[in-house]
């Protein structure tokens, strides 16, 4: 009787031991890595040096060990990967392009497949000279007067008309927002032989359906001095003119008796996901006129005359003679980090 006992017993504990062995285990669930932050450059800083170290923060919920994946360039809609795996939360990258915006973001992964991609920042480089004007439109203000009188032209206009501030290329930037909308400065600060005006610009998402549909000039100024109007000697500018296909070109010009044309095909198709850099130049010593798209040439011209720098310029169309004969044609969308130079700079990407 008392071995049945034990026998019973033993039994029992055996089944006890191999029930306990069944019981499932909770799982550790892995957390993905935080989101990186406190970016080094800090999002949209100016004057970055041409070589510098990017850094940031990241850990990890768990104490996992991170790598990071970490993409860069100057076209949001299309970063490059700079480093796969990287195991530092810093990076050193050199030669950068003078006065470029550079758009940059981390993923961190902690090798159990927790992936955490990290907002996209910005910055941009500094200029090896230094700007005699410049306008970022931050703090939802323009950099000029109120109003403006043109001798040649013998009207007096406000000095902005039809803008709204919203976000840009760094920090703030001003939209124009109709066909007669404008920012009109003084060019006391152009060096008539030699110098460059630099802006970024980006598209409305409309731009090819709307300025396809007008019924002739279908595009607009970008920078502008006399419009349609009779030009004085030196008036110079930029432009945009749709072929009703989706394509545009890019067109500049300074006059003196006649105008001397720096002028594309119709080979662009702009997004308004970004902003396009726009740098105009001109050099009696070279003997040229040119004409960059975010660092590129893409088109020149052979210098033909001093600029003038009695008059006005405007972002958008000039508005005297109201806009006589073909009416007002401002290339409408988003401008920012408008910049004149005293010397004809040169680009690269």
């Amino acid at each position: 009787m008392k071995n049945s006992i034990l026998r019973l017993l033993g039994v029992i504990f055996i089944l006890l031991f191999m029930a306990s062995g069944c019981v499932t285990k909770p799982s550790v669930t892995n957390q993905p890595p935080l989101t990186p932050s406190n970016p080094n450059p800090q999002n949209n800083a100016t004057d970055v040096n041409v070589n510098v170290i990017l850094s940031w923060d990241c850990t990890d919920p768990d104490g996992d060990p991170l790598v990071f994946d970490i993409y860069f360039g100057t076209n949001i809609e299309n970063l490059s990967i700079l480093k796969e795996n990287h195991d530092s939360k810093s990076y050193e990258i050199t030669d950068l392009a003078f006065d470029t915006i550079y758009y940059w973001k981390v993923v961190a992964k902690d090798g159990k497949g927790g992936v955490t991609e990290g907002p996209v920042w910005r910055f941009i480089t500094v200029m090896p000279v230094t700007p005699v004007f410049k306008d970022s439109f931050e703090d939802n203000k323009t950099n000029n007067e109120s109003e403006y009188t043109s001798s040649f032209y013998g009207e007096t206009i406000s000095s902005v008309r039809g803008i709204t501030f919203t976000q840009g290329a760094i920090g703030d930037g001003v939209h124009l927002d109709d066909l007669n909308s404008y920012i009109c400065y003084s060019t006391s600060y152009i060096n008539p032989t030699e110098g460059t005006i630099v802006f970024y610009f980006k598209p409305d998402s409309n731009m090819y359906e709307y300025y396809q549909s007008l019924e002739s000039y279908k595009g607009g100024f970008l920078i502008d001095t006399v419009g349609w109007l009779p030009a004085f000697s030196g008036a110079f500018f930029i432009s945009a003119w749709c072929d009703g296909e989706n394509h545009n070109n890019f067109e500049s010009g300074t006059y003196s008796y006649r105008w001397s044309y720096a002028s594309t095909g119709y080979n662009y198709t702009l997004s308004s996901d970004r902003f396009y850099k726009i740098a105009f130049t001109w050099s009696q010593t070279q003997g040229k006129i040119r004409l960059y798209l975010d660092n590129e040439l893409i088109a020149e011209a052979s210098y033909n005359t001093p600029l003038n720098n009695r008059q006005l310029f405007f972002i958008g169309h000039n508005p005297f003679g109201d806009y006589w004969p073909y009416g007002a044609r401002s290339l409408m969308g988003t401008y920012d980090e408008l910049k004149i130079y005293g010397v004809a700079l040169e680009f690269n990407n």
